[in-house]
């Protein structure tokens, strides 16, 4: 299902830059038709390499034609290795604050009883700010809060809240770090909706740091998997299924049952 999502998504970006082809070549037609470009652009390009020559009309005109067919060849051989988002401004902070606002705002309509809802915002809230532990290091870990908070909160309250809770946090935090291949957002946010419904289904009957085991597997093994499916596997699987395993099962073990507490009480 994501992988038909993302290749969609992929589809899309594709139109989009044989529409800016087919924009470019109509761009330089028009120019030609009108006039504005020399029917033998190429041969004007010659004669001005080989002699002196005074800037004139013609090379006005030729710098027009060159200027579009290098956009044209550029949109090309251009490669789509990821699908990217805006670039965000540089006070990442002050930006998100009111998306942050929001959410949190959202947090409490969907969960409005009083000091658990607060604790889970507050734990949101550091989740968001454990993803900023990538920002310095040059390959990909797992040291991030927001696998742990989205099966605690759905093993104490409810897999929805804590989906919610797990995908905000995620989101935030990759606005803060200027995430911009959607493609790092979605994929991780997909793994705390499937870690929630496993969370769910096992808390009846499964201790919580069992769960963890189970779903730090999991989300290891589902973002390896996909990620290698487009882009290969390298060094960053490694490195992320080394640091996300020991560093989550550490915090179940710890403080799993601990933080349930405070939720559930």
């Amino acid at each position: 299902m994501l992988i038909k999502i993302l290749r969609k998504i992929a589809g899309i970006r594709e139109k989009n830059k044989e529409k800016r082809m087919e924009d470019t070549g109509k761009a330089i037609e028009t120019h030609r038709r009108s006039g504005a470009l020399p029917e033998h652009a190429e041969e004007i390009r010659t004669e001005n390499h080989t002699g002196d020559h005074r800037p004139d009309k013609n090379d006005e005109k030729e710098g027009v034609y060159a200027e579009l067919t290098h956009k044209l060849r550029r949109e090309k051989r251009r490669p789509i290795t990821s699908i990217s988002l805006p670039k965000l401004g540089r006070n990442s902070i002050r930006n998100a604050n009111p998306i942050i606002i929001m959410m949190l705002i959202f947090l409490m309509v969907i969960f409005p009883q009083g000091k658990a809802a607060l604790f889970i915002i507050t734990l949101t809230g550091i989740a968001a700010l454990s993803k900023l532990i990538q920002e310095p290091i040059p390959v990909v870990v797992g040291l991030d809060l927001c696998l742990f908070l989205t099966t605690v909160v759905s093993y104490a309250v409810n897999p929805v809240v804590g989906f919610v809770a797990g995908a905000i946090a995620s989101v935030i935090g990759s606005y803060l770090r200027h995430t911009e291949a959607v493609e790092n957002i979605v994929v991780p946010v997909l793994g705390y909706l499937w870690c929630a419904v496993i969370t769910g289904i096992l808390k009846g009957s499964t201790a919580l740091w069992d769960i963890g085991v189970v779903v730090t597997l999991f989300y290891t093994l589902h973002n390896i998997i996909i990620f290698g499916f487009m882009r290969g596997l390298s060094i960053h699987s490694l490195t992320f299924a080394s640091t996300s395993i020991p560093f989550n099962l550490f915090l179940f073990s710890h403080f799993g049952e601990k933080v349930a507490a405070l939720l559930i009480g």
